[in-house]
């Protein structure tokens, strides 16, 4: 079956010293049926925080894998990794977890971006962006890669 991902996510991300703002949108599809998914739960951010640091954590792709909700592995990969991590462990581990759970799918649905902005104790936020389909700075890839690369 051959589909191509029609909707589109707002996230929006404002990090400054007086703190992160993460704003998106509620909007799920599914992507065979290109049919609104009802979910009173749609929310495509969420919140983690750690004793030294904590995200804002948002995504765009694909919502839903089966009955398995991309939200749900994302919040379960990071609550996984010990509480003492640095973020880019913490990063690399959800890159991993992420191409694990995309390579099941076919390649024309493995659009995915996640996007952690960072606050950390005596650091400037930072943002995060993993993707196997975007690269911000960069022209749009041609293809969507095989893997989440942060």
């Amino acid at each position: 079956m051959s589909c191509k991902l029609k909707a589109v996510t707002l996230l929006l991300n404002l990090l400054g010293q007086s703190g992160i703002h993460t704003s998106s949108d509620y909007r799920l599809t599914d992507v065979r049926t290109q049919r609104t998914i009802e979910d009173m739960a749609g929310s495509k951010q969420f919140r983690v925080t750690r004793p030294t640091w904590s995200a804002d954590v948002s995504f765009t792709g694909i919502a839903q894998v089966g009955g398995w909700k991309t939200r749900d592995w994302i919040a379960q990969v990071l609550s996984g990794t010990p509480n003492s991590s640095e973020v880019a462990v913490v990063v690399a581990d959800l890159a991993r977890a992420g191409t694990k759970e995309l390579l099941a799918l076919p390649r024309n649905l493995r659009q995915l971006t996640i996007v952690l902005a960072v606050t950390e104790k005596r650091k400037p936020s930072r943002l995060f962006v993993i993707s196997s389909f975007d690269r911000p700075g960069w022209p749009p890839l041609g293809n969507t890669l095989e893997h989440l690369a942060a």
